[in-house]
């Protein structure tokens, strides 16, 4: 029988993405050449729009002087694309109210890169970096002999070998992807695991779902990323019963809502989704059993 495909779950995919940011927050400032300041840590991508979705960014991290970095990969360019990217900047000043700068990476079939966005008075900026103006050729090889020799790593290297699928190369993209996975696997374990993790994020971006199904199951095979990726496993078993328990005091507390008065406001699920703590919906449970109408519950909700 032949063996089913590998998937990768939504907890391991966090990881990649954690890792893959990581990476951009260390090594970005020392490759483009744009002043940004250094990065305090990762940010939350999960970015709350008014008609009640979630928009998630590509990566977005925290700075030093309180302003937020949101990095993104985009394979094609157009004015959609262009107009999506400088939404989600107004979206997080709006939502956060801090500075906000985009850099979106383009990938090799992009020729010409746009110039960048400055909104004067709204504090954003958008860059565009090409780095299909890299050779990628140049760089693969240069790579390789840096592994021949055995000589130790620049910080400027690491990154190169964690973009080099967006260079310029006559190869395609999956084929580059497989070259720099095997550069990266001869790397000490922990570099080893972030530029893995790094270049499985970008093949995500460009590739989709399945590309990244393929690539993991030859990590996986390797025993690369093994440590790493189940921990985030554990972590999953356990906040996915946290979230359970969630769920079902939100279900519980809306059923003894609608038997005790009828029918509910519209939006009232809705805000009583965004409640993520089950010792406040448990405090809103007994509250609906202490409220004499609806409108006393709404009004203390």
């Amino acid at each position: 029988m032949a063996e089913r495909p590998y998937r990768i779950s939504a907890h391991a995919l966090d990881v990649v993405f954690k890792l893959e940011a990581e990476q951009l927050a260390r090594l970005l400032p020392l490759r483009l050449g744009i002043p940004i300041s250094p990065i305090k840590g990762y940010f939350l991508t999960e970015l709350p729009q008014v008609d009640i979705h979630l928009e998630r960014l590509d990566s977005c991290f925290e700075q030093v002087d309180g302003g937020l970095l949101d990095v993104e990969f985009e394979h094609a360019l157009s004015v959609d694309t262009m107009a999506r990217f400088i939404g989600y900047g107004m979206a997080l000043i709006r939502a956060y109210k801090r500075p906000t700068r985009t850099i979106v990476l383009f990938g090799p079939s992009v020729r010409k890169a746009p110039p960048p966005v400055d909104c004067g008075l709204v504090p954003y900026h958008l860059d565009c970096v090409l780095i299909a103006d890299w050779d990628g050729a140049a760089t693969l090889d240069r790579l390789r002999r840096r592994v021949a020799s055995g000589g130790p790593w620049l910080e400027e290297d690491l990154l190169d070998l964690m973009v080099l699928p967006l260079m310029r190369h006559i190869e395609p993209f999956d084929v580059v992807v497989d070259a720099a996975m095997e550069l990266a696997a001869t790397l000490p374990k922990e570099e080893a695991n972030k530029t893995t993790g790094a270049l499985l994020g970008l093949a995500y971006h460009y590739l989709g779902e399945a590309a990244l199904n393929r690539l993991m199951e030859a990590v996986m095979a390797s025993n690369l990323l093994e440590k790493v990726l189940t921990d985030a496993w554990e972590t999953g078993r356990v906040e996915g019963r946290v979230e359970g328990r969630v769920e079902r005091s939100r279900e519980m507390l809306l059923r003894f809502l609608t038997g005790r008065f009828g029918s509910l406001p519209s939006g009232l699920e809705a805000r009583l989704g965004e409640i993520s703590d089950t010792e406040r919906l448990d405090s809103l449970a007994d509250l609906a059993a202490r409220a004499v109408t609806l409108e006393e519950f709404l009004t203390a909700l």
